[in-house]
């Protein structure tokens, strides 16, 4: 383990601690993942007020699009195969599911960045805003962004932390260097663009290199029919998550293409901004927490002991519950009056929409972490539910927004209470589940309080 390790654990262990982190080898864990993920968030922060110096409302609205695109469109690389790696038992299907993953993210990525320039020459949703480029940098991305999602998951099976700690920070880091001198090299809407693809290439390379010799030997030793006869075996990632996932991505997706259809690319350019600012610990701390506790659940949940997989939910919910109501305050409280004054005047309608947005990202800070229990018990239809209400949400509040000539902070209102409640209705699905199957251990393998 690298010697900044240390740094990371000592920044974050009291943090943790008022949260009420106590169980040593958890708190090791999550240090090591939050701390990093944490510090790449101050960095983002610190860079923002010049890189909005920098960049206009219009440019960070295309960037907004592109990145809508490129992350609903990574639901689809893999099939969802990568959420199999953590749950399966034997190590020879582990490399199948990778390898199967590999070929599926190469296709995939091929497909998306077609779909793309479609969408773009036929004016869908406000991607003709986009430069006819942007599709070329579509592939690149969807490669990185593929090939990381499988890498993480196989560090996240041997809770190999630091590395996805060490992916992210770099990520973070050169993203924000690259921005910045492409600024000031006046590069605009494509300097933007071409920083977040680099960025997302290089942090991929950190999670996969590691992998090059058991790829290598997964690659020899796999016969073509067991791959196939894995995927199979994990169907239902592709069948249940895969949907399932598909809706997260495009409810998370459309209220930026609802806001530039509604209004226009500088609209978008506000909204994503606040939304990325408001969403950044939520984006960042929420996967390695997530990380940390499918990681522990997978593990009881193989061994059957479903009880004490009840208890680690409900202290990671109360964990969570306390730690995501301190950005809740922060940004209601201080957004409206901040964002003018240290972004700039021409941002000061995003400080009202971040107020409104610290809302939405509670509960995604409370409830996404703990949402991968359903791939580990294999509940994946259930989530459906939760994805339908998501969906209605953005297209009730676009609806209202219309209907009403609503301005664009007050529709980000209307959004951010709908999907509030629609997270509450989440975290009841996954209250339902781990009750469930607690209820189901044999009694004589219980292990008291």
């Amino acid at each position: 383990m690298p010697d900044d390790e240390g740094t990371v654990l000592t920044a974050s262990r009291s943090i943790l601690a008022l949260a009420g982190i106590r169980d040593r080898p958890f708190l090791r864990q999550v240090s090591v993942l939050v701390g990093g993920t944490a510090f790449a968030h101050a960095l983002a922060l610190a860079a923002t007020p010049v890189l909005t110096r920098l960049y206009g409302p219009e440019e960070i609205g295309l960037l907004s699009l592109y990145v809508a695109f490129v992350a609903l469109w990574s639901s689809f690389l893999s099939l969802r195969y990568e959420s199999a790696v953590c749950i399966a038992r034997a190590g020879w299907d582990v490399g199948a599911l990778l390898i199967l993953g590999g070929v599926l993210v190469l296709a995939m990525s091929l497909l998306g960045t077609a779909v793309l320039f479609l969408l773009g020459r036929h004016g869908v949703l406000g991607f003709d805003a986009l430069p006819a480029w942007a599709a070329a940098l579509c592939l690149p991305a969807s490669l990185a962004w593929g090939a990381a999602l499988l890498a993480r998951a196989w560090q996240v099976r041997i809770r190999r932390f630091w590395l996805i700690t060490h992916s992210v920070v770099t990520r973070s880091l050169l993203g924000i260097l690259l921005s910045l001198a492409f600024g000031v090299l006046s590069f605009g809407a494509a300097g933007l663009l071409a920083a977040e693809t680099l960025s997302v290439i290089v942090g991929m390379l950190i999670l996969v290199l590691p992998l090059r010799p058991r790829i290598r030997t997964w690659v020899r030793r796999i016969p073509r029919r067991r791959i196939l006869a894995v995927g199979g075996i994990y169907r239902r990632f592709p069948l249940h998550e895969l949907p399932s996932t598909v809706l997260d991505k495009v409810a998370f997706a459309l209220p930026v293409l609802l806001v530039t259809s509604l209004f226009d690319v500088a609209a978008a350019g506000l909204f994503g901004l606040a939304f990325r600012i408001v969403g950044a610990p939520a984006a960042q701390i929420g996967p390695a927490l997530g990380d940390v506790f499918v990681s522990r659940y997978a593990e009881l949940h193989r061994k059957g002991r479903y009880r004490e997989g009840e208890r680690l939910f409900r202290k990671t919910l109360s964990r969570l519950a306390l730690a995501g109501l301190a950005p809740l305050v922060l940004f209601v409280a201080l957004a409206p009056a901040a964002f003018p004054l240290v972004l700039g005047p021409a941002w000061g309608e995003a400080g009202a929409m971040a107020a409104w947005l610290s809302l939405w990202m509670y509960g995604l800070t409370v409830v996404s972490p703990l949402s991968r229990l359903l791939a580990v018990t294999q509940r994946q239809a259930l989530k459906f539910t939760y994805d339908f209400s998501a969906i209605a949400a953005s297209l009730g509040a676009f609806w209202l927004a219309q209907a009403y000539r609503l301005p664009p902070d007050a529709m980000v209102a209307v959004l951010s209470l709908l999907h509030f409640l629609a997270y509450g209705i989440y975290l009841a699905i996954l209250l339902h589940v781990v009750r469930r199957a607690a209820k189901a251990e044999p009694v004589t393998s219980r292990r008291k309080d």
